[in-house]
C-alpha cells in the first residue's frame, strides 16, 4: 500500500500525535523528584549486597520497617549512572515511554477506525505525559501495557497452552524485581482475561469451563513473590490499595486531577467510547477500565493506566478481528481455488508476518536515536533545583564541616538528594520514600513548614543540628530570630546551623 493511499484511509494519522508527544520531550526535561534516594538504594545495595529493610537514611522513624518495593530498579538505575552518568540515566527512562507511545498511537490497525481512533489519540500525549519522570513506574507502564495486551488476547482464545503462558510468567518475574506496581498489573490481567459474560450465567460448568482455560493463571502470582521482598510486598501493595496510607492525599501525585487534565482525560473517554461503539465490541469487555477510571479519577498518578488499557483492549481486539478476516479470506481463497487439504490449515496472518516484522525493526531503528537526543538534550538538567539545591550543597562540602552523622531539617523533596549527597554523613527529617514514615511524622512536618502553633518546640523535640531550606521559606526568617545561624547560602537556599554547632562552618 503507497504512502499516499495510507494517508487517505487514515491508517498513519497515528504520526501526528506521536510527533507531538515526541517534540514535548525534547522541550521538558523529566520530572527528577525520586531518583536521588532511588540512585543512593542502588548504590547501597551494589556496595553491600543487601536490600535494607529498615529506615536507617532519616531521623525521624529510625529503623521502622521499610519494603523497597522497586530494588531491582535501584540497582539498574544506579549501576547505569555509574557506567554512563547522566545521559545514560535519561535514555533508560525516556527510550520506555518513547516505545510506549509508539505503540499506544499506533491507530489504524482496521481501516474503518483509523480516522476515528484520532478523536482519542489526540489526548494521549498529555496524558501519558504524566508519567514522565526518572521513576520506576515508567518501566510499569510498559509491562502493564503488554500484560493487558496478553490478556485482551488470551480473553478471545478457548484454549491457553504453555506456550502462551510462560511469557507471561517471566514478564511478572520481571516485573516483580523491579517495581511493586506487579500486584495490581497482576491483578488486571486476570481481570481482561475473564469472559465475565460466561461467569455472569452462574453456571457451574460454564465457571469451571473458565477455570480450565485459565488454569495457568494460577502460576502467575508466585513469579510475582519470587523477589526480595515476598509476601511483604504484596502486603504493601494491599496497604496503598485499601488506602491505608491516608496521609498521602496531601502530596500532589495522589490527590485528584486539575481541570486542564481531567478536560483531555473527558475527550479521550469520549473518544475511546465512539471508537469502541464502532469496532461493535461486547459490554461486558469494558468492567476492567471501571477501577483503572474510578482509580484516575481520584488520584492523577493512575490516569495513565487507564489510558493503558483502554488502549491495548482495542489494539487487543482488532489484532483478534483482523486475524479473524485473514482467516476468513484465506478459507475463501482455498474454496475458489478448489484447493482441498487433510492438513492443518496455515496459521492466520503468516502473509502479512514478514511486512509486521519489517515495520517494527524500522521502528526500533528510529526511535532509539529519537530517545538519545532529549537524554542528551535533558542530562544537564538532571540536578533540578526543585529536588537538588547542588549550588548550596557544593558550599556545604567546601565550607562545613560534616563528618560526623548531623541531623538536618529539611523538605520532603529535598531529603533524597541530601541523603545522595552526603552519602549518610547528613540525616533529614523525612524523605519521599513516604511509605516508611508513619503519619505523626507528616503531620510533625507540615505543622513545622506552615508554622503552626507549639511548631519550634515539634521541631526541637527531635534535636536537629541544622536545617537546609529555601532562602524564602518562612521557616528560615523564623529560625534565625531564634539565634540560628547562617552556615552557608547560595541566593536561593540556605544552610542553618543551630547555636549549638555555630562553628560548624567557617
Amino acid at each position: 500500500m503507497s504512502l499516499s493511499t495510507r494517508f487517505r484511509d487514515g491508517s498513519v494519522l497515528w504520526i501526528f500525535p506521536f510527533c507531538v508527544f515526541v517534540t514535548y520531550l525534547f522541550v521538558t526535561p523529566p520530572t527528577a523528584d525520586d531518583v536521588w534516594w532511588r540512585l543512593h538504594s542502588g548504590d547501597r545495595i551494589l556496595q553491600t549486597g543487601h536490600v535494607s529493610d529498615r529506615n536507617d537514611w532519616a531521623y525521624r522513624d529510625t529503623g521502622h520497617v521499610w519494603v523497597n518495593h522497586a530494588a531491582g530498579h535501584d540497582v539498574i538505575a544506579a549501576a547505569v549512572n555509574r557506567v554512563a552518568g547522566p545521559r545514560g540515566l535519561m535514555f533508560i527512562y525516556i527510550f520506555p515511554l518513547i516505545w510506549l507511545a509508539s505503540r499506544l498511537l499506533k491507530t489504524g490497525r482496521l481501516a474503518k477506525t483509523s480516522r476515528i481512533d484520532l478523536a482519542w489519540a489526540l489526548c494521549v500525549p498529555p496524558l501519558l505525559a504524566i508519567h514522565y519522570a526518572l521513576r520506576p513506574y515508567v518501566f510499569s507502564d510498559v509491562f502493564f501495557f503488554i500484560a493487558v495486551h496478553a490478556a485482551v488476547r488470551w480473553h478471545g482464545r478457548e484454549d491457553v497452552g504453555i506456550r502462551e503462558a510462560w511469557p507471561i510468567g517471566g514478564l511478572f518475574f520481571f516485573w516483580g524485581q523491579l517495581h511493586g506496581a506487579v500486584w495490581p498489573g497482576l491483578l488486571f490481567f486476570g481481570l481482561f482475561a475473564v469472559r465475565w459474560r460466561r461467569l455472569a450465567r452462574f453456571r457451574l460448568t460454564e465457571a469451571r469451563a473458565e477455570v480450565v482455560r485459565l488454569r495457568w493463571l494460577i502460576l502467575f502470582p508466585a513469579a510475582a513473590l519470587a523477589n526480595v521482598n515476598h509476601w511483604h510486598g504484596l502486603h504493601l501493595a494491599w496497604r496503598y490499595a485499601t488506602g491505608d496510607f491516608a496521609w498521602l492525599s496531601r502530596l500532589t501525585e495522589w490527590q485528584p486531577a486539575g481541570p486542564v487534565v481531567l478536560v483531555f482525560a473527558g475527550v479521550f473517554a469520549g473518544g475511546f467510547v465512539f471508537a469502541y461503539r464502532a469496532r461493535g465490541l461486547a459490554l461486558d469487555r469494558l468492567l476492567p477500565l471501571l477501577p483503572l477510571a474510578i482509580a484516575g479519577a481520584l488520584q492523577i498518578r493512575h490516569l495513565p493506566w487507564l489510558v493503558l488499557g483502554a488502549v491495548a483492549l482495542l489494539q487487543g481486539a482488532d489484532e483478534e478481528r483482523r486475524a479473524d478476516e485473514e482467516r476468513r479470506a484465506d478459507e475463501e481463497r482455498r474454496a475458489d481455488d478448489g484447493f482441498r487439504s487433510e492438513g492443518p490449515a496455515p496459521e492466520a496472518g503468516v502473509s502479512a508476518a514478514m511486512p509486521e516484522r519489517f515495520s517494527n525493526l524500522i521502528l526500533w531503528v528510529i526511535l532509539v536515536p529519537l530517545a538519545v537526543v532529549p537524554a542528551l538534550l535533558h542530562a544537564g538538567r538532571l540536578e533540578d533545583p526543585r529536588f537538588y539545591p547542588v549550588k548550596l550543597y557544593d558550599r556545604m562540602e567546601a565550607q562545613c564541616r560534616l563528618e560526623a552523622p548531623l541531623r538536618v531539617f529539611t523538605l520532603h523533596a529535598w531529603g533524597g538528594s541530601l541523603e545522595h549527597r552526603f552519602n549518610g554523613r547528613l540525616a533529614p527529617f523525612l524523605d519521599a520514600r513516604n511509605d516508611c514514615f508513619s503519619k505523626e511524622t507528616f503531620e510533625r512536618y507540615f505543622h513545622i513548614t506552615l508554622l503552626g502553633d507549639g511548631w519550634y518546640e515539634l521541631l526541637m523535640a527531635d534535636h536537629p543540628d541544622g536545617a537546609v531550606l529555601p532562602d524564602a521559606h518562612p521557616l528560615v526568617a523564623q529560625l534565625l530570630q531564634r539565634g540560628w545561624i547562617p552556615g552557608t547560602r547560595d541566593g536561593h537556599a540556605v544552610f542553618l546551623v543551630t547555636p549549638a554547632h555555630g562553628t560548624l562552618c567557617r
